[in-house]
């Protein structure tokens, strides 16, 4: 996983499960489990794409074990996860219920690692509920604990990229244009160009801000490089949300029939 080889290591906990399940039950156990459905659901996201059946099944099965540990923070970063998944698969009332569970596990768990654990979430969830006022305020939370270098993130790695492109376009939602281009120039500054699930997730979020700007050409130089490497690496996700977006742009550049196939074909 940590070399972006995402199917191998798919098979490999997977594989590592099954061992598990000839360990004798115990809470040490069920915790190496829970761990296990954890990172599995991670590799799932990328994979198979963040609401298929496989990464939802996964985080369920993690969030329950974690429910029956009784460690809050373990189940502040399960809950999380849940949240994640339920937000991007369009069911905000639900993603947001479980937001709100995480971010009080995590406040009663009290460390500023479950903390960060959950802000994307919380973050996610202002946004997308259109509180863009508060989304901004989750940005500056967020933003302040992922410059602790004693903070270690376990929901994601990759989630700092996530708040900063979430930071870019609530800026620009907020009409603050030039703040925008600062939070996706910190975001693109950082990003590590020898992992190509990270490359593929800013370029598209960039490609994003880039098309709310109406800056169309901009938004198909970056999109369709995107959607080249996540058809090569077998990034599901990125590679509809780049169809997506590259379809919009085009559309924009007058070239309508590219741009119904390529919109049909993400949403699908």
């Amino acid at each position: 996983a940590a070399r972006n080889a995402f199917k191998e290591a798919e098979q490999s906990y997977g594989e590592a499960l099954t061992l598990l399940r000839m360990v004798p039950q115990s809470l040490e156990r069920d915790r190496r489990e829970q761990n296990l459905w954890q990172v599995l659901h991670v590799c799932f996201q990328v994979t198979r794409g963040y609401a298929a059946a496989e990464t939802t099944n996964a985080i369920d099965r993690a969030a329950s074990l974690a429910e029956g540990s009784g460690n809050l923070e373990q189940l502040a970063t399960s809950v999380a996860l849940q949240a994640n998944t339920v937000l991007v698969s369009g069911d905000l009332a639900n993603g947001s219920r479980l937001a709100e569970r995480a971010l009080d596990l995590a406040l009663r768990e009290g460390s500023r690692n479950s903390l960060a654990d959950v802000q994307i979430t919380v973050l996610l969830k202002h946004y997308w509920s259109g509180d863009f006022a508060a989304a901004e305020r989750d940005f500056v939370t967020a933003s302040t604990l992922y410059a602790d270098p004693s903070i270690t993130l376990r929901v994601s790695p990759l989630s700092w990229i996530a708040v900063f492109a979430y930071g870019s376009w609530n800026a620009w939602t907020l009409g603050h244009a030039d703040l925008a281009r600062k939070r996706h120039a910190e975001m693109m500054a950082a990003v590590d160009a020898s992992r190509p699930y990270a490359v593929a997730m800013s370029g598209y979020y960039a490609a994003h801000l880039r098309l709310f700007m109406r800056e169309d050409a901009q938004t198909a130089a970056l999109a369709e490089p995107v959607l080249e490497s996540s058809l090569k690496h077998q990034f599901p996700y990125t590679a509809a949300a780049s169809r997506c977006v590259l379809g919009h742009a085009l559309a924009h550049l007058g070239r309508a029939s590219e741009a119904v196939e390529l919109i049909r074909d993400g949403i699908a």
